[in-house]
């Protein structure tokens, strides 16, 4: 799965976070053993096209999104509005057989019900990108610890963005309260277990020369903080509309080739 493959789907997906995935799901698989994989909140798939180029045989992947169902409470409503004008199962799905011949399990329905459509213990990477509201992610958390495996990765969406302090207020209580143990912070995600952190923070500093890192002591466990080194993150590309994402990441990909020269 190249970046190119991913810079033509509509959507955020830094470079940092893509590199990471793919030794999460690659590498990191010989960590959390075989299990499912599972997306909460698809927007238009970049994420999800990469989870699935690392489909084994044996494992499901499932993803649940609302698409362009409408949300139950007016704050998610106008969360979907905003941020996802445009979204729907429809367009997902054009851009998911784009790259892959098969689609994943599509459920259309709130993120938290996930658990009646897979198996409990049964997953090794969780990629949350639902509702950013707190209450919703409290839900998506509970989730996310009745599926995985022991030694599964959950990995949290805008955890460090300014606009979704949501994120941030859910996954530190479930740290402090739920056991849940942190591994990696990059600039946009949290990458969580709750199984041994260790092995996943020793094969992350060590493996990959798209990153600096910095390791803090944080909350009685060690924390593995990235920075990116080689990439850009994109961060800016937030603040643009879903469509003019691609053109948009082509021409700042040409002007940093023309200032290198």
């Amino acid at each position: 799965m190249s970046d190119e493959d991913l810079d033509a789907i509509p959507g955020w997906f830094d470079a940092i976070d893509r590199e990471l995935f793919r030794w999460f799901l690659g590498s990191g698989r010989e960590i959390s053993g075989p299990g499912h994989l599972v997306e909460l909140g698809s927007y238009m798939g970049q994420s999800a096209v990469l989870i699935g180029d690392h489909l084994q045989d044996g494992e499901t992947f499932t993803i649940i999104d609302l698409f362009e169902a409408p949300a139950d409470d007016e704050a998610n409503s106008q969360e979907n509005s905003e941020s996802y004008a445009g979204l729907s199962r429809q367009a997902f799905e054009r851009y998911y057989r784009g790259v892959h011949p098969a689609l994943p399990t599509v459920v259309q329905d709130f993120s938290e019900r996930i658990v009646d459509h897979v198996e409990a213990a049964s997953t090794r990477f969780m990629h949350v990108d639902a509702s950013h509201l707190y209450e919703h992610v409290v839900l998506d958390i509970a989730a996310a610890k009745r599926l995985l495996a022991t030694d599964g990765v959950v990995v949290f969406d805008d955890f460090r963005s300014g606009h979704t302090p949501g994120v941030a207020a859910a996954v530190w209580s479930a740290v402090a309260t739920e056991g849940l143990r942190p591994i990696v912070v990059s600039p946009n995600k949290l990458y969580a277990t709750w199984g041994e952190p260790a092995p996943y923070i020793d094969g992350v500093a060590t493996t990959s020369p798209w990153w600096t890192s910095e390791v803090q002591d944080v909350s009685g466990g060690r924390l593995l903080i990235l920075s990116p080194r080689a990439h850009e993150t994109y961060r800016w590309i937030k603040y643009l509309p879903p469509a003019a994402v691609p053109g948009a990441k082509k021409a700042r990909a040409r002007l940093a080739a023309l200032t290198r020269r």
